[in-house]
Protein backbone atom coordinates (compact mmCIF):
# COMPACT_ATOMS: atom_id res chain seq x y z
CA UNK A 1 0.00 0.00 0.00
CA UNK A 2 1.31 3.65 -0.95
CA UNK A 3 0.53 6.34 1.71
CA UNK A 4 -1.93 8.71 -0.47
CA UNK A 5 0.21 11.92 -0.11
CA UNK A 6 3.97 11.08 0.26
CA UNK A 7 3.47 8.23 -1.91
CA UNK A 8 5.71 6.30 0.14
CA UNK A 9 5.35 2.19 0.25
CA UNK A 10 4.00 2.00 3.66
CA UNK A 11 3.03 -1.78 5.58
CA UNK A 12 0.37 -0.13 7.82
CA UNK A 13 -1.24 2.35 7.00
CA UNK A 14 -2.65 3.38 11.09
CA UNK A 15 1.76 3.51 12.17
CA UNK A 16 2.29 5.58 9.22
CA UNK A 17 2.51 9.17 10.25
CA UNK A 18 3.11 11.49 6.91
CA UNK A 19 4.04 15.01 7.54
CA UNK A 20 2.26 15.93 4.35
CA UNK A 21 -0.61 14.11 5.37
CA UNK A 22 -1.13 16.46 8.27
CA UNK A 23 0.24 19.73 6.78
CA UNK A 24 -2.09 19.51 3.39
CA UNK A 25 -4.68 18.73 6.19
CA UNK A 26 -4.56 21.87 8.29
CA UNK A 27 -4.08 24.28 4.80
CA UNK A 28 -6.95 22.75 3.16
CA UNK A 29 -9.14 22.54 6.46
CA UNK A 30 -8.62 26.23 6.71
CA UNK A 31 -9.70 26.39 2.95
CA UNK A 32 -12.52 24.19 3.57
CA UNK A 33 -13.91 26.33 6.71
CA UNK A 34 -14.04 29.80 4.45
CA UNK A 35 -15.56 27.84 1.53
CA UNK A 36 -18.17 26.76 3.56
CA UNK A 37 -18.90 29.84 5.54
CA UNK A 38 -18.87 31.87 1.97
CA UNK A 39 -20.63 29.99 -0.26
CA UNK A 40 -22.68 28.16 1.88
CA UNK A 41 -22.41 24.50 -0.81
CA UNK A 42 -25.60 22.26 -0.72
CA UNK A 43 -23.86 18.97 -0.47
CA UNK A 44 -20.19 17.23 -0.32
CA UNK A 45 -20.30 17.32 -4.53
CA UNK A 46 -21.29 20.58 -4.50
CA UNK A 47 -18.48 21.60 -2.10
CA UNK A 48 -15.70 20.16 -3.50
CA UNK A 49 -16.74 21.74 -7.44
CA UNK A 50 -16.69 24.91 -5.18
CA UNK A 51 -13.37 24.02 -3.95
CA UNK A 52 -12.07 23.13 -7.24
CA UNK A 53 -13.44 26.05 -8.95
CA UNK A 54 -11.38 28.07 -5.65
CA UNK A 55 -8.26 26.61 -6.35
CA UNK A 56 -8.15 27.38 -10.36
CA UNK A 57 -9.39 30.56 -9.98
CA UNK A 58 -6.97 31.28 -7.77
CA UNK A 59 -4.11 29.24 -9.21
CA UNK A 60 -3.19 27.69 -5.79
CA UNK A 61 -1.11 24.69 -5.06
CA UNK A 62 0.38 25.01 -8.19
CA UNK A 63 4.12 23.41 -6.97
CA UNK A 64 1.87 19.72 -6.39
CA UNK A 65 1.31 17.68 -9.17
CA UNK A 66 -2.22 16.73 -9.25
CA UNK A 67 -3.63 18.98 -6.56
CA UNK A 68 -7.74 17.76 -6.32
CA UNK A 69 -6.67 14.14 -5.30
CA UNK A 70 -4.70 15.23 -2.05
CA UNK A 71 -7.80 18.04 -2.11
CA UNK A 72 -10.07 15.07 -2.23
CA UNK A 73 -8.90 13.07 0.26
CA UNK A 74 -8.68 15.61 2.50
CA UNK A 75 -12.30 17.18 1.81
CA UNK A 76 -13.47 13.49 3.00
CA UNK A 77 -11.45 13.74 6.34
CA UNK A 78 -12.93 17.22 6.92
CA UNK A 79 -16.47 15.87 6.24
CA UNK A 80 -16.00 13.56 8.95
CA UNK A 81 -14.64 15.27 10.98
CA UNK A 82 -17.20 17.99 11.15
CA UNK A 83 -20.33 16.20 10.42
CA UNK A 84 -20.90 19.11 7.43
CA UNK A 85 -23.96 17.34 5.94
Amino acid sequence: MKCGFCKKHIKDEEKHLCGKKYSYEYIFKQMFINILLDYEPAGVEDFYEICVRVVKNNKLFLGIENPFNIMWECLKIFVVEYDCF
